[in-house]
């Protein structure tokens, strides 16, 4: 179902449509009609009056749900810059599936996409990322507070010494020694 937007009320752009959604009829009560817009997820009772069908497949739908919530789908998030404990200081490279690639600001929204979560798990630095602005100093203090536990491994003609802390493993081979988070 495609809403009308209120005609009082002018629209966020000159160009924007003067539908929103497309929403997903959860159920419909006398003339209120309870729906789900398809990509935010956010549930609203909406008036029959104002409703229009859509259509088209669900997968057109779901495209069309992206672009009335100014959302895009990303492809991969290649790296970061800025201070990992300071979000608004926060970057990141990030390609979309369209082929554009922006470097983006740290925002809720993006921070909410699996694929930021994703990446912040592959990245040992960005720790305090995994966790909200009030519950990362005490998470980062109670891994500080790990003990570094030494553990020796014996392979076919190497020895490693490895030392483990709360997010990282240090290994050393042979004369090199390697520093790999996991």
């Amino acid at each position: 179902m495609l809403f009308q937007r209120d005609p009082t009320v002018p629209r966020p752009t000159k160009l924007a449509s003067p539908y929103t959604g497309p929403f997903e009829v959860i159920q419909q009560t006398k003339n209120d009609v309870e729906c789900r817009h398809l990509v935010m997820g956010n549930i609203r009772v909406l008036h029959v009056t104002r409703l229009k069908l859509f259509v088209g497949t669900r997968e057109e739908a779901y495209k069309a749900a992206l672009l009335d919530a100014d959302q895009f789908i990303i492809a991969k998030i290649h790296y970061w810059r800025g201070n990992p404990d300071k979000c608004s200081e926060m970057f990141f490279y990030v390609k979309f599936d369209d082929g554009d690639m922006v470097l983006l600001p740290y925002s809720k929204d993006f921070s909410a996409a699996a694929q930021f979560e994703d990446f912040v798990y592959s990245e040992p630095q960005l720790f305090p990322l995994r966790f909200n602005a009030a519950d990362a100093p005490k998470r980062v203090t109670a891994m500080r507070k790990e003990p570094i536990v030494t553990r020796s491994v014996t392979l076919r003609y190497m020895t490693f010494s490895i030392l483990t802390c709360g997010i990282g493993v240090m290994t050393g081979s042979m004369h090199s020694t390697f520093l790999m988070r996991t």
